[in-house]
């Protein structure tokens, strides 16, 4: 089964819409880390750095959710 795959560009995802807790091999990426620091503040780049945890996003606006960044930072 093929999944379709949007190209949308990383630019174009402004809206928030969860987060990647990385667990196994995989990383948080420094251009992710940059675009949760600058759309999110330093509060939040430096949990996810200290955590290992990528911030989600896309274009769409329906599909945005809250980041409830108080719980997140808690």
């Amino acid at each position: 089964m093929l999944r379709y795959k949007r190209d949308v560009e990383e630019a174009d995802k402004v809206y928030f819409c969860g987060w990647i807790y990385h667990t196994t091999k995989s990383n948080a990426q420094p251009p992710n880390l940059e675009k949760t620091r600058l759309l999110m503040g330093e509060a939040a780049y430096k949990r996810c750095c200290e955590r290992n945890i990528s911030s989600k996003w896309t274009d769409l606006i329906e599909r945005r959710t809250d980041p409830d960044l108080e719980n997140f930072l808690a």
